[in-house]
């Protein structure tokens, strides 16, 4: 994650959204912010001015261990 990058559509980012901590795509659409999963099974998050939201970082890298 970066903190000095600019958070920008279609970009991957790290949120919080109400208090929990969201990994999801950054889409900006007819002046509407929406966070996308990546799974479809979730539906993605509108943003709205009732919504306490904050952009942590964008995700530069991902590394896949299990």
């Amino acid at each position: 994650m970066d903190l000095s990058l600019e958070p920008r559509e279609g970009k991957v980012v790290i949120a919080v959204v109400n208090g929990e901590l969201l990994v999801k795509r950054l889409r900006m659409e007819k002046q509407k912010i929406y966070l996308a999963s990546e799974n479809s099974d979730y539906p993605s998050l509108v943003i709205t001015d009732l919504i306490d939201f904050e952009v942590w970082g964008v995700v530069t890298n991902v590394i896949h261990s299990l």
